[in-house]
């Protein structure tokens, strides 16, 4: 009962992360700025890792996985 109201949730959230992904595609981007700073994250089964080009960067993308990872785990235990 309660897993058939997360599929819209997570369909919606899809949604929302795709269209964050365009905005900040075509947001205001010179062309000539040399100052990116790029992060992506993840986990292998309960390992968070991640890669990044500046410090603060790669600790918030690591931060942000190990939270993924609790939050997973509670609704694991939470709904089943």
């Amino acid at each position: 009962m309660y897993l058939r109201n997360l599929v819209p949730i997570g369909i919606v959230l899809i949604f929302i992360g795709m269209l964050a992904v365009f905005i900040g595609s075509t947001s205001s981007v010179k062309a000539g700025d040399k100052n990116t700073k790029v992060a992506i994250g993840g986990f292998i089964s309960f390992i968070p890792f991640g890669f990044a080009n500046d410090k603060n960067l790669l600790y918030f993308v690591l931060g942000l996985s190990a939270f993924l990872i609790v939050f997973l785990l509670m609704l694991r235990f939470w709904f089943l």
